[in-house]
């Protein structure tokens, strides 16, 4: 009897060792052009950029059915000036991410800026919800609010590359 118990409780937790686990990949978007118009004003100022989700084509490439995704998550943002410049202008720069389906999302932040540097790696949020929600939508906007020392007539043009760290169920 005992040697019964002690087979079903073996084939127990073979059965769930078998099933179904957990496995994580990255996802990164890169050129992300983000835009404002200037004429600019001292303070707070948004610029967007408007991409095509990549989740689609990232699943069929890695075989991973919508089905099996779990979670997702902004796992680093960077923002760098498309020329030779460099962010001096900026004093913070905050970026999310929306659609037209799902409300904002907090990526991250940079307060303060540092001086003379061309590049920035955003301070990822730690509280991230919806970013898998986000990312099963057609079309999303990253939204970065640039504070801005002074007036200035230039434009904010950043570009913005996103590693998203995916999370699902393997088969």
């Amino acid at each position: 009897m005992k040697i019964k118990t002690l087979w079903v409780l073996v084939c127990s937790v073979m059965l769930l060792a078998c099933s179904s686990q957990s496995a994580e990949t990255e996802l990164t978007v890169e050129d992300l052009n983000v835009f404002a118009e200037g004429e600019l004003y001292e303070g707070s100022n948004t610029a967007q950029c408007e991409f095509k989700s990549p989740l689609e084509a990232f699943l069929k490439e890695k075989g991973i059915d919508v089905e099996q995704l779990e979670s997702a998550s902004v796992s680093a943002c960077q923002l760098s000036v498309a020329d030779s410049t460099n962010l001096n202008v900026y004093s913070s720069v905050s970026v999310q991410l929306t659609s037209e389906k799902e409300g904002m999302q907090n990526v991250g932040i940079m307060n303060p800026v540092p001086e003379n540097v061309n590049q920035i790696q955003i301070k990822t949020a730690e509280q991230q919800e919806n970013i898998l929600e986000l990312l099963k939508q057609d079309q999303l906007f990253v939204v970065a609010d640039a504070n801005i020392k002074q007036d200035t007539a230039m434009n904010i043009e950043l570009k913005c590359k996103m590693i998203f760290k995916i999370k699902y169920k393997t088969k």
